[in-house]
């Protein structure tokens, strides 16, 4: 029986041991623009190399911290992760809001994240709620992506294009049936190459990261959905 005991402690200190380490939050981040615009974000590190995600917030007001634990969630799970506000939201500077100065948000934001020590800039994935939806899309104008998770929002023309002609980007898109924002997501999602693309609806309206309460498993399925994407 002691021989028993000392090996599942052993074992046990084991599996403790190969676990991953707890998420570091590093916050106020700076991210300098194209034109100059000074955003500011928090990065979540796993502690270990891995694959990374870059998240766009929802133009509600709310800033980067609409997502919750949905961040630190990933970082447990082995992703690095950046969150940022938009240019004129919370902590980041005000400048001329243009579909080109966006954009130049989104691949600086990207571009920060890529360079980071540790990241696997060949497993990148963005996602984004409501207007982020845009802007994690068309980052498929300026970046090979490996995933994007697009939640109750609209994929711009240009974005549309390129998954239409040559993208193997995996899509998970999340929307409400009576949501009129989700626009042309499951489109989306049908234009994907990548056999593991899907689309998930819930019924009603409900908009965003709002889905997150409505569903309590909603955030776990999105990681282990990365999770099986991003190997």
């Amino acid at each position: 029986m002691r021989k028993l005991v000392v090996a599942l402690a052993v074992l046990i200190a084991g599996s403790r041991a190969m676990a991953t380490p707890a998420p570091t939050v590093v916050d106020h981040v700076v991210i300098k623009s194209r034109d100059g615009v000074q955003l500011r974000g928090t990065y979540f590190l796993p502690g270990q190399p891995g694959p990374a995600v870059v998240l766009f917030h929802q133009c509600d007001g709310s800033g980067r911290g609409s997502w919750g634990a949905f961040p630190r969630e990933l970082a447990a799970a082995g992703f690095h992760v950046l969150t940022f506000d938009n240019r004129g939201t919370g902590e980041s500077q005000r400048g001329r809001e243009a579909p080109n100065t966006i954009l130049g948000d989104a691949d600086a934001a990207y571009s920060w994240l890529a360079w980071q020590h540790g990241v696997d800039a060949s497993r990148m994935a963005a996602a984004g709620s409501s207007c982020g939806v845009g802007s994690a899309a068309n980052l498929l104008t300026l970046h090979r992506l490996k995933a994007l998770v697009l939640i109750s929002g609209g994929v711009a023309s240009t974005a549309m294009s390129h998954l239409q002609k040559s993208s193997t980007v995996a899509i998970l898109g999340i929307g409400s049936t009576g949501d009129p924002l989700t626009s042309n997501l499951a489109d989306a999602v049908q234009a994907s190459k990548s056999p593991v693309s899907t689309m998930k609806w819930y019924d009603g309206s409900t908009h965003g990261v709002s889905l997150f309460a409505k569903d309590r498993e909603l955030r776990p399925a999105i990681v282990q959905w990365l999770q099986s994407v991003m190997k």
